[in-house]
């Protein structure tokens, strides 16, 4: 199996299971205890600030290199490092937490952000490092493992009794270690070198963060786009409807998240690739997203009526939830397009402006929505409206500049697809909400016939290609 392949299954079996868990968690604990555990999520969301981007700088240094080419001792020494450091990070905060005098759900909250700071940042390191050297199955399986540990723990926690959010921490945190483990353990050669020096070892690091902070400040930017609003609803409204609007939010974070890890994977692959192969590959990418990524408008009501169903307390969050739909489209295809393709140009600077320029407008569009409208679904249309800008923004840019294309007509129609689609969700007509949709997304898809006739053409050419390797297989068996 392909490194993309895996990448896809790996990848598609965590979206199963955590939209899976969206949907069992919030039953287990109830609304309330539901939102302390987005509020843990919320922060434990800023935890990678704390390796100031050099998990990046590594991941764009050796994107494309054979593992066989880097330096072990190299390696090793700079792992030393940066590991002491967030040990010490995390442990300053945890003096922090108790100094402060946190008590209850706060200091539960406070402590659990700080391990999970250790074990997330672990596996987020290794995993660049196995994903830039195009080691990608070892990191999918590392995924797989995450997932495993983390469902099998809860099963036996709820199982007995155990139905609180603490466990939920307890468990999320336990997952991330041990699939750290496992990937330290295919690094396991590392160990039989020994380390460079601490000054030449600093020096790595140094010059890792230098070129990888701008990518973390373009990272946490765009998180910021969704962060900040959170944050004002958690300050402003009460723990439950905090918990709605999470709730509709981390349905659309698990698609984005299947999205994210896929442009892990083609970064290594187009690096190699020369200008005309990777403009090639963007209009392919593109064709394919335009017909793609739209079809999330088309499933959503049948979604809706499931939730509906089987969560009847979190009827309310289904406004939210439709409001921020098109997320999944417009940032959606900025993840895998136009993030991915910047990196590759080694364009970081104009990533970290355009996530910039969007949490600016992101946080002043929130603070009109907390402030002037104080609604929560003016505060989702914010971030949507940011999103949308963000994307179209940066592939006009990417396109126009760097690649020579025209894209223009592609956005205006899935703008315009966007905004009937969060029309039809405010005014509420169930009876013609669904054919509504559907005739829309005919519409859009007869504009961009050539989009759909292209992504057939791939397809066919695919199938045949697939056909002709296997006769060949079959004739060298015989």
């Amino acid at each position: 199996m392909t490194n993309i392949s895996l990448a896809f299954f790996a990848q598609g079996s965590t979206l199963v299971v955590s939209i899976a868990m969206s949907l069992v968690v919030p039953k287990l604990l109830g609304l309330e205890s539901y939102s302390y555990w987005q509020t843990f999520l919320l922060y434990a969301g800023f935890v990678g600030l704390a390796l100031l981007g050099v998990n990046d700088g590594l991941y764009l240094r050796l994107g494309g290199s054979a593992y066989g080419s880097i330096d072990r001792k190299m390696l090793k020494g700079e792992y030393g490092l940066i590991l002491a450091a967030q040990f010490f990070i995390a442990g300053f905060f945890i003096v922090i937490v108790f100094a402060q005098g946190f008590r209850g759900d706060l200091l539960t909250i406070g402590i659990g952000v700080c391990f999970y700071c250790l074990s997330a940042n672990s596996f987020s390191l290794f995993g660049y490092t196995l994903q830039a050297a195009n080691l990608t199955h070892l990191y999918s399986i590392a995924s797989l493992i995450n997932k495993i540990v983390f469902i099998a723990a809860l099963i036996f926690l709820f199982g007995t009794g155990h139905e609180s959010y603490a466990a939920l921490i307890a468990v999320y945190v336990l997952s991330q270690i041990v699939a750290s483990l496992y990937m330290l353990y295919c690094l396991r050669d590392l160990f039989k070198v020994g380390a460079c020096d601490v000054k030449s070892s600093a020096s790595l690091v140094i010059k890792d963060i230098k070129s990888g902070i701008k990518v973390m400040v373009a990272f946490y930017a765009s998180s910021l786009i969704v962060g900040f609003a959170r944050v004002m609803v958690e300050l402003n409204w009460s723990i439950e409807e905090f918990g709605l609007l999470s709730f509709a939010l981390s349905i659309v974070s698990f698609a984005l998240a299947f999205i994210g890890q896929i442009s892990m994977v083609m970064f290594p692959v187009l690096r190699r690739m020369g200008g005309d192969e990777q403009k090639r590959r963007f209009l392919q990418i593109r064709n394919a997203l335009v017909v793609i990524l739209p079809l999330v408008y088309v499933v959503y009501p049948l979604g809706a009526f499931f939730l509906t169903w089987w969560l009847p307390d979190f009827s309310d969050a289904l406004l939210y939830l439709g409001i921020a739909m098109p997320i999944c489209v417009f940032d959606g295809k900025f993840n895998l397009l136009c993030s991915t393709y910047l990196k590759v140009l080694r364009d970081e600077r104009c990533l970290l402006l355009l996530n910039v320029a969007a949490m600016v407008v992101g946080i002043v569009l929130s603070l009109i929505a907390v402030h002037v409208f104080k609604s929560i679904i003016f505060v989702a249309m914010g971030v949507v409206a940011t999103i949308v800008f963000r994307s179209v923004s940066a592939e006009l840019f990417l396109a126009r500049r760097r690649l020579d294309l025209r894209v223009g007509r592609y956005l205006a129609s899935e703008v315009c697809l966007a905004v009937v689609f969060i029309t039809i969700q405010l005014l509420d007509i169930e009876a013609m909400g669904l054919p509504l949709i559907w005739c829309a997304y005919l519409f859009y898809l007869l504009f961009n016939r050539g989009c759909l006739r292209d992504v057939f053409r791939l397809m066919g050419r695919k199938a045949k290609n697939k056909k002709a390797y296997c006769e060949e297989v079959h004739q060298c068996r015989k």
